[in-house]
Parts: structure tokens; sequence; C-alpha cells
């Protein structure tokens, strides 16, 4: 029977999360939290780190604080409580979407790693990437009802002794190739609380596969697909309305409306296209 890897595969999904906590410029008394994910962009030679969470949990705040998990002499990931890395508005460049209209923000890893290695730390930081997304030619096999876990802080809550995020399971609430409402976006049947924004979504098979053909195979272990960030989900009014809003990180609100089981995540791919926006920083 093969060793299980603490750093790949199911295991270590939860340890490619990060929770972020921001100050609120209105007020100085308050702070959001969100989740981050760390996330390797190739761009032409050169691999770019980020940590991508939502534009909503990343701008516009006056300071942002990062929760960085510490690894053994053989890179394997500590339990134990979290590096804190706090930077002020303006420390380092903040990558939105080019999109408006597509909730998703990065800042780059490899300063805040530096910052923690100054101080003689050792941070855990690995990174999805590309590599983990459908192929497109496999994207119908993802219908409704298709198993999924989604990783982050629903209302910052987390394991604070050992730096440990919450996972949750749930099922894709439509078909994953359809476009929802016209946008790059699908949903989720799980609960997205705030601090939740920017959790990334992962689709898994268990034991079976099927393909695109029909075709079932079966294995041992579990079979994950990186498809996309949470941003938002649909909220109930008071009245009685359903209105679609980005998930809120404040846990300071007043409660006039309530959340329903549901979650709006936007597509896998479109984390790609901050290359654009990431290509201007880079040297010449």
């Amino acid at each position: 029977m093969a060793e299980s890897n603490p750093n790949s595969g199911l295991e270590a999904l939860p340890y490619t999360v990060v929770r972020i906590r921001a100050g609120d410029p209105s007020n100085a008394a308050t702070f959001h939290s969100g989740t981050g994910f760390f996330y390797v962009l190739k761009i032409g030679k050169v691999d770019v780190a980020l940590i991508v969470s939502n534009r909503h949990v990343l701008c516009g705040k006056t300071w942002i604080e990062i929760d960085f998990a510490s690894a053994d002499g053989q890179g394997v990931r500590i339990f134990g409580p979290p590096l804190k890395v706090r930077i002020e508005a303006g420390q380092l460049p903040i990558f939105e979407h080019p999109d408006p209209s597509v909730d998703l923000a990065a800042i780059p890893l490899n300063p805040l790693l530096e910052m923690l290695e100054g101080h003689g730390k050792k941070p855990h930081a690995p990174c999805l990437s590309r590599n983990l997304f459908i192929p497109d030619h496999q994207q119908p096999i993802l219908h409704a009802a298709t198993s999924v876990l989604m990783i982050g802080f629903p209302t910052g809550i987390m394991d604070e002794r050992n730096n440990l995020p919450v996972v949750r399971r749930g099922t894709l609430a439509t078909h994953y190739k359809a476009d929802y409402l016209g946008e790059t976006n699908f949903v989720v049947d799980i609960a997205a609380f705030g601090g939740s924004s920017g959790s990334p979504v992962f689709a898994f098979f268990e034991n079976m596969f099927t393909d695109e053909l029909g075709n079932t195979s079966f294995f041992g272990g579990v079979r994950l697909f990186f498809i996309g960030v949470l941003h938002s989900g649909p909220f109930m009014t008071a009245n009685g309305t359903i209105v679609p809003a980005p998930v809120p990180t404040s846990t300071l609100i007043a409660q006039t409306s309530v959340m329903i089981h549901l979650g709006y995540c936007v597509k896998a791919f479109r984390v790609e296209e901050l290359r654009s926006v990431i290509e201007a920083h880079l040297p010449k």
C-alpha cells in the first residue's frame, strides 16, 4: 500500500489556502475576512507565484494580514499557530482582473515569503496551477449533482491552534459547461457565508470516474479538478425577494437579509487571465 503524501493530492488541499483579514477604510475598528489561495501563473519562461482571492476581499483596504503555515526541514507542513504577515495599503501591487465584472484579484506571493524567511521562518505555500483544470473535452462530465469541495474560512472560522481551514462538501447546482446567466460562472449547493469569499472549489470523484464518452473506470483514491472560485451568492431580503450579492467579508453587518444555501463561482480559467495585468509589472 502506497504511503500518503502530506504535500499532494486530497490531503494537501487545505494547505493551499490562507485566511485573509483586511482593514476597513471607513472604520478603523472594523476588519474584513476572506480566503485566498496560492497559485502559480506561467508567463513566458517565468513562474509567477500569487495569492489569489476576490477583488472585494483585497482591493480598497487599509491593510491586509495573511496567515501562513510553517514547514519543517523536509518541507512538510507543520501543525501550529499561523505566521502572520501584514502589509499596508500600497506596499504591494494588487493585480485586478482586467474585466471589471470578474471578481478576482491577486497579490504577489514571493515578497511575503521573503519577509518571513528574513525573520528566520520557513513558510509552507503549495501552489495550485492550471495543471489541475479539467480539460475542455471532459467538462461535460461535470453535470449538476457532481460532488465538489470548497476550502476556506466561513465567517473567519479556522482551527487557530493548527492554522487549518474548513473543508466543506456539496454539489454542483448547475451544469459546469453552461455559463450561468450568460456569465462565466457556475453555482454550487454550499452555503456561502462571509469569509468564504475567494475560496477555491474542486470537483472530485471517489473510486470511480466516468469520462465524456460514458466509459467508467475504477481506481483507488480520489481524482480532483480545480474548477472555480467562490465570489458571491443569492440572498433573500426581508420581503422574500432573491437578489445576488457578493459574499460579505465583515461580520459587523445588520442582518436584514438571509443567505440561502447556494454560492456563485467564477470558472477557474479566468484566473489565468490575470496574466495580462501582471505582465506590465515584470522586468523588461
